[in-house]
């Protein structure tokens, strides 16, 4: 993020009673690295300045409870709300953790991972960059039910509003929690004694004038009755999506795309160097946004030599030029580092800072009832939903090994000297390795994606502490909790529709059928293909070779006689996971009626309908529930010998989990991955599509899958 100025000016004003009122107004001006930040306080008599300063920390790496994180068997670090919020100012709780240095690739609804089979729309801490399923969240010595099925916990629904420190066990507490404690735990612990109204809103901005923040939270607690008292919350956070496009905006000297590239020198044998070399402006040496002609095939679908190998499509797709080599190209590496491709390189690809607009709101509801002065009964109810959502983002189509496109000589966009060095060369088709769509030029296919994810949680808490006396105590913890999650994808790549489309043919407007597809035999019941001479003339019509044969439910079903997928990749009604299932047939049944030629070679060729054709919806449910109970004693059996006493912990633990997820559109999940048919004119799916996830989407596999297990 760039530096950004902010504005800060706080108002206090503190009922001290009934009839008189002490109002407090002070100004501030300061410099943050994010954004600009307004925040407006109102409170009552605060709690926190009322309460004594606390002795005891909860979380201790063990169950056994110490005076101070100096005597536990693991380090623990105690961080207040007030510290938190000199790190990330306006941020989330998971950003301003991640500041911490026990915290390492953390990821947040705003840059977290991927829609779909990914874990975009949450915030799940990460310690020791072990894992946000080896990192265990507690609100209050509590568990919390889990986001996803991996376990990860989404802290963004955390009451803030309410927190007074939270506590982070920075070694591995597996043997005292369990293996999701691996890496440490991460305890939020509440004010529960808070007294009083709080209102904090405030804005943000970045200097580029993106990434707008506003956040607004309410808390509220007052005493109810005699030992019993109630505490509740309401925060709201949005952010607006950040895109910073290298081919759009001015990112500044500083982005320049470095990567590493190895050192051709060390290629070559001469090993006193360094192997890698970090560079800047790296790209591909294997493909490009245009497309780069691979190696050819002939009829029989064998390798050939062809002269035309190497060669890149002009932007229009009408002529070749040359690939020209970089400063420096590492061979072992199949990139590059500057030269002229880097510039139509640069233009073709996501690159800087970006995020995804956020929209989070939770509420929290607590009472703590003091049934006498050793024993304390809590509940705590936590409702929350985040949307993360990345709207009209540049697509990148993959057509690079090993899920290249293939180009056969009957495509009528090849310029006429590529065809007729195919002819000479006896070259039937060759592979093109292309990626990348140029953003503002028309005619793309594969762009405007748009992913959507939300989450819906709630987390039901009881507790119970008592005093046994004789420095013994004992704690009950019982959790119930379910987590939705709700993604999708728009404008998602169908391989099945893309492929097929890809391979165009031409033929007589009229559909005749004289002869057979070398214009030597009779009738084949196909419609003639227009001779490779004839291309473009008039009376002719480009349709998608797969339309040709239009083939019949039988035929789709004949093709696929044999093929098996396990079954949560495609209908698990049929069986588990060790269970093959058989496939409906090679692609949708979607796909031929509605096939539109598409063009690929060079940029922006693709007509609005080809590119509308190819893309489709992609959506993934899921869910995870979680009940937890557990019962725990401890305090000092001896005096010990020197430095202290030796104390135990003893109890019993229970918890429940169970998770299901299923994609849509439901009626395609049996198909895939796709097959190849050319008997029907299916042809040119390349090895990583048919030997990939049984999937008709591109890279969005969400298997239709269920489970649970119980731990004691």
């Amino acid at each position: 993020m760039t530096e950004a100025t902010q504005r800060a000016a706080r108002r206090h004003v503190s009922f001290e009673d009934s009839d008189r009122a002490a109002v407090h107004i002070g100004t501030r001006l300061s410099r943050t690295v994010l954004a600009s930040a307004i925040a407006i306080l109102v409170s009552g008599t605060s709690a926190f300045a009322q309460q004594p300063a606390q002795e005891q920390v909860t979380v201790t790496g063990s169950r056994i409870q110490r005076e101070t994180g100096f005597t536990t068997p693991v380090p623990v670090t105690a961080v207040t709300v007030e510290e938190l919020n000199t790190y990330q100012p306006g941020t989330t709780i998971a950003d301003q953790l991640d500041q911490l240095p026990q915290f390492f690739q953390t990821e947040s609804a705003q840059r977290g991972g991927g829609a779909l089979f990914g874990s975009a729309g949450r915030s799940s801490l990460n310690m020791r960059a072990m894992g946000a399923q080896r990192t265990l969240v507690l609100l209050d010595g509590a568990r919390v039910v889990p986001a996803d099925r991996d376990g990860a916990v989404h802290v963004d629904n955390i009451p803030t509003a309410l927190l007074s420190q939270v506590e982070v066990v920075t070694g591995g507490a597996s043997a005292a929690y369990g293996a999701d404690a691996l890496a440490g735990v991460t305890n939020f612990r509440l004010n529960r004694n808070y007294t009083g109204l709080d209102l904090n809103v405030s804005t943000g901005v970045t200097d580029f004038g993106d990434g707008e923040q506003f956040k607004a939270s309410l808390a509220y607690g007052v005493e109810l009755f005699d030992r019993v008292h109630f505490i509740g919350s309401i925060d709201h956070h949005t952010i607006d999506e950040i895109v910073r496009d290298p081919g759009v905006d001015d990112m500044g000297e500083w982005f320049r795309r470095w990567g590493v590239v190895e050192d051709p020198v060390w290629t070559a044998g001469d090993h006193s160097g360094p192997r890698r070399l970090v560079l800047p402006d790296v790209h591909s040496t294997l493909h490009t946004p245009t497309g780069r002609i691979n190696s050819g095939r002939n009829a029989s679908g064998t390798t050939v030599p062809f002269s035309l190998a190497g060669m890149n499509f002009s932007m229009d797709g009408q002529s070749l030029q040359p690939f020209v080599a970089g400063d420096v190209v590492g061979v072992g590496t199949g990139d590059q580092s500057g030269g002229p491709e880097a510039v139509i390189a640069n233009l073709a690809f996501n690159g800087g800072p970006n995020g995804a607009q956020v929209i989070n709101n939770n509420y929290f509801a607590g009472i703590t009832f003091d049934i006498d002065d050793s024993t304390r009964f809590w509940s705590n109810l936590l409702v929350g939903s985040t949307e993360s959502n990345q709207r009209d983002r540049r697509g990148i189509p993959h057509l690079t090994n090993p899920w290249y496109g293939q180009i056969f000589v009957t495509n009528p966009y090849l310029p006429a000297s590529v065809r007729q060095a195919m002819i000479d060369e006896g070259v039937d088709s060759f592979r093109i390795e292309r990626q990348g769509n140029v953003v503002g030029v028309p005619g793309q296919w594969g762009d405007h994606e748009t992913a959507l994810n939300r989450y819906n949680q709630w987390t039901l808490q009881v507790g119970l502490d008592h005093d046994l006396g004789d420095n013994w105590s004992m704690q009950f913890r019982a959790q119930s909790g379910q987590s939705d999650r709700y993604t999708t994808v728009l404008n998602e790549i169908r391989v099945d529709r893309e492929f097929m489309a890809i391979d165009a043919v031409e033929v007589f407007t009229d559909l005749r059928d004289l002869t057979d597809d070398a214009g030597t035999g009779g009738p084949d019941g196909l419609p003639d293909l227009v001779p490779l001479a004839q291309t473009g003339t008039a009376g002719t019509t480009i349709i998608c070779n797969v339309q040709r044969y239009n083939p019949t439910p039988l035929e789709f079903q004949a093709a696929v006689v044999g093929v098996t997928v396990p079954a949560p990749q495609g209908d698990a009604s049929l069986g588990g996971p060790a269970d093959l299932v058989p496939i409906p047939g090679p692609i949708g049944p979607d796909v031929v009626d509605n096939c539109k030629p598409l063009n690929v070679l060079g940029q922006g060729n693709a007509s609005r309908a080809a590119a509308n054709y190819v893309t489709s919806q992609k959506e993934g449910f899921g869910r995870v529930s979680q009940d937890f109970a557990e019962i725990l004693f401890t305090g000092d059996i001896s005096e010990g010998i020197g430095a202290g006493s030796f104390a135990l912990a003893v109890g019993a633990t229970w918890r429940e989990q169970s998770f299901w997820q299923y994609g849509a559109p439901v009626e395609l999940m049996a198909y895939g991955p796709p097959r190849n048919a050319p008997q029907i004119g299916i042809r040119g799916f390349p090895p990583g599509f048919t030997g990939g996830s049984a999937n008709l989407h591109e890279f969005s596999t969400v298997p239709v899958i269920s489970g649970g297990y119980d731990v004691w």
